[in-house]
Parts: C-alpha cells; sequence; structure tokens
C-alpha cells in the first residue's frame, strides 16, 4: 500500500516535471517548417541560376526572419570566380530578393 503510493507520486512528479521542461523548451522542441525551408532554398537557387550567369549554385544557410526567410548560397560564376550570395524571400518562400556579392 505505501509501496504503491510511494510509486504514484514519483510518476506524478515526473509527469509534471516533464510538463514543465516541454513548455520551456516548446521552441526548441519545434522543428522550423521544413516543407517551405526548403522551398525558399530551392526557390533561391532556381532563381540565382536563372538571374545569373553562374555554373555552380551551393545554398548553405537558411534563416528565418520577420518577413520571411535569408538564403545565403556560395556561386561560380561563369568566368570561374566565386562570389556570396544573399536571397530573400517571403514567409512562404517566394523570391523578393538576390544580392550578389562577386569577390
Amino acid at each position: 500500500m505505501i509501496v504503491g503510493k510511494l510509486i504514484g507520486n514519483v510518476l506524478k512528479v515526473a509527469l509534471a516535471g516533464a510538463c514543465v521542461y516541454g513548455i520551456v523548451n516548446w521552441e526548441s522542441i519545434m522543428p522550423q517548417n521544413d516543407t517551405v525551408v526548403d522551398f525558399a532554398k530551392k526557390a533561391c537557387v532556381d532563381e540565382i541560376s536563372d538571374r545569373y550567369a553562374v555554373t555552380q549554385v551551393r545554398a548553405y544557410e537558411v534563416n528565418e526572419n520577420n518577413n520571411g526567410y535569408i538564403v545565403r548560397a556560395s556561386v561560380t560564376l561563369a568566368r570561374g570566380e566565386p562570389a556570396k550570395v544573399v536571397c530573400l524571400t517571403n514567409a512562404h518562400g517566394g523570391v523578393r530578393e538576390i544580392t550578389i556579392d562577386e569577390r
């Protein structure tokens, strides 16, 4: 009888602790919407390839901001020189602006 109550109390405390942990770390537990992130990345790679004379495009970083996503990419220009590109998308992943920084 005492052992049953002790186990019941331990389970209640463990459950309460797990709930508190989940609430505190909710933001880190919930991943970004991977579908939109992947769409933003692919849209930027496609748009960079269409707008500029490049032979290779590699998106290496995607960050969310208040208005959508910032996609950073490295490209190889048609004449063989590397360049860095910043692509801004809307919240749905559609390309808004592309900035190329030739090196």
